[in-house]
């Protein structure tokens, strides 16, 4: 099973006048789940051959691109913000078996001459940028805001990335399974580039927030009712890597003051 998401964010504004208010926000939370799996009182079997394999896969590829640009002018008074959010909930999970009462119903594979492979994976791309500034007569204020947020929920999880062999027999039968390969991987590109420029005679004020969070749950596991028997040998890893630029830049003048702070 395999997601694919590419996602295109783009909002703007232009502000004008005696008084120049604007404001342009973007907000995105993904949720989807992918799943892949043998369900419990199902029985599967392959050829004898090494290259008789059996794959269980889940995997998402996501690339998201969002820009805001806000901009106002103005000869009084010239407020502004753009804003972009993603929160990543996104969930992959490949699994042999659930958990059930009688062993007699656990999933089961008889025979793979090959390798038994249950992987999940997750490779997310993810690029926000944005831009604003504010020029006025009188004073300026203005504010740019990147937020991504790949991490479980506190009251719904998500963003795991999970591959397991649960309540399931493995080469209990007659037939011979060669080898089994238990793998779960979550791979990130997220950079973050935020420019807030507020200008006035009066007075500038502006502020510019960049905040990545990348903390997603990444499991590799066998659990207890599982039974397993190969010829070759069983392998279990889990794999995390993440690429995370995060930079906030702000510019404020002002005649009488220029106030400003990057996070």
């Amino acid at each position: 099973a395999v997601d694919r998401l590419d996602c295109d964010l783009v909002v703007g504004s232009v502000a004008l006048g005696g008084l120049g208010l604007g404001g342009s926000v973007a907000v995105l939370t993904i949720e989807s789940g992918v799943q892949a799996y043998i369900a419990a009182e199902t029985t599967v079997s392959a050829g004898p051959d090494a290259t008789d394999d059996v794959l269980v896969h889940a995997s998402s590829v996501e690339d998201i691109w969002g820009l805001a640009i806000a901009g106002q002018v103005s000869a009084g008074l010239s407020l502004g913000a753009q804003v972009i959010v993603v929160n990543d909930y996104s969930s992959q999970k490949a699994f042999i078996g659930f958990p059930v009462a009688d062993e007699g119903n656990s999933a089961t594979i008889e025979q793979a001459g090959g390798t038994v492979t249950v992987e999940a994976k997750a490779n997310r791309t993810i690029d926000v940028e944005p831009y604003g500034g504010g020029l006025s007569l009188g004073g300026s204020i203005g504010a740019s805001v990147a937020i991504v947020n790949v991490a479980p929920d506190a009251t719904d999880g998500g963003a795991d990335t999970r591959a397991y062999v649960d309540d399931a027999r493995i080469g209990q039968g007659s037939g011979t399974v060669g080898a089994l390969a238990v793998t779960a991987e979550s791979v990130a590109d997220v950079d973050l580039y935020c420019l807030g420029v507020a200008g006035g005679i009066g007075f500038g004020i502006g502020g510019t927030v960049a905040i990545a969070d990348y903390s997603p749950a990444v499991e590799a596991s066998i659990r207890g009712d599982a039974d397993i028997t190969v010829r070759d040998g069983v392998t279990v890893e889990s794999h995390s890597r993440a690429d995370v630029e995060v930079e906030a830049l702000g510019v404020n003048v002002g005649l009488g003051a220029g106030l400003g702070a990057s996070v």
